[in-house]
């Protein structure tokens, strides 16, 4: 509708615009139903050479799309592979943290207490039973209204997903790998999700830890579920739901330290 507002905004040549601005002589009714018939027709002939352009360009669109997601692959894949170097660098730093806080009392209250807050944060792993929800993009719907983009899962569809399953009382979530915090955050940009700004490629696996049967229940009768159910029917988005007797969320990773105050200070 943009570009339709555009062509109907800049139909008129801009030397003729000026020139009909600055006269001040009335227009005969004649005269103005001559204009108006041409300017609509110069419009209708705009609309129909950019309606075909679409569609001629759509073809190369699609190519580049399908490059760009190869790259994102790529590119995940080698970011997936330094962040397990970086994960294995901080549980040895973990370990040796917690070997010398537990040489003495005060050094073990700390070490529980930082594990606490850790996993309130997001900052250590979460492993039990739970669900697992999986998101996969439909066949391109060419003939809707729209283009392709119906058929395909959006940044909405996964905060429904993740929405939904915390409502339904999951411990810990995870989208494709990324811990999932309070400060996560879900969007997308030039037709990727994105994850905490790390794109993500289809399918999309969520899992949550928490007692799966009452979790697959709740997360069932929620309206977040029914929003997913009614896309899969509509647009055919592959939309599962399995429960696992065992699946680990990861830690989150690039968290930063924000507020931090020394043991004993008033706050």
């Amino acid at each position: 509708m943009s570009l339709l507002r555009q062509i109907y905004d800049e139909a008129l040549e801009p030397e003729y615009a000026l020139a009909r601005a600055r006269s001040a002589r009335p227009r005969r009714r004649g005269s103005t139903g001559a204009v108006w018939a041409v300017v609509l027709l110069l419009f209708g002939v705009a609309v129909a050479t950019t309606w075909l352009d679409v569609r001629r360009s759509s073809p190369e669109a699609l190519g580049a799309r399908a490059q760009l997601v190869a790259q994102v692959g790529e590119q995940t894949r080698a970011n997936d592979r330094l962040a397990a170097t970086v994960d294995r660098q901080q549980a040895a730093l973990a370990a040796l943290q917690n070997r010398a806080l537990a040489q003495t009392l005060e050094g073990a209250g700390l070490t529980r207490s930082v594990a606490a807050l850790e996993q309130a944060a997001g900052l250590s792993s979460v492993s039990g039973p739970g669900l697992r929800v999986q998101l996969s993009d439909g066949p391109p719907a060419v003939t809707q209204p729209g283009g392709p983009d119906l058929a395909r899962v959006l940044d909405q569809d996964i905060r429904q997903a993740v929405n939904g399953l915390f409502a339904a009382g999951a411990q810990a979530v995870a989208v494709n790998g990324q811990r999932v915090t309070s400060l996560t955050s879900v969007r997308s940009a030039g037709g990727a999700v994105l994850v905490d700004y790390r794109p993500l490629t289809p399918p999309y696996e969520i899992v949550a830890v928490g007692d799966p049967a009452t979790m697959a229940a709740r997360f069932a009768e929620g309206a977040d579920a029914a929003g997913l159910r009614g896309l899969a029917a509509a647009y055919g988005i592959g939309f599962d739901v399995t429960s696992l007797d065992q699946v680990t969320v990861p830690a989150a990773t690039g968290v930063t330290l924000r507020y931090a105050r020394v043991k004993g200070e008033q706050r």
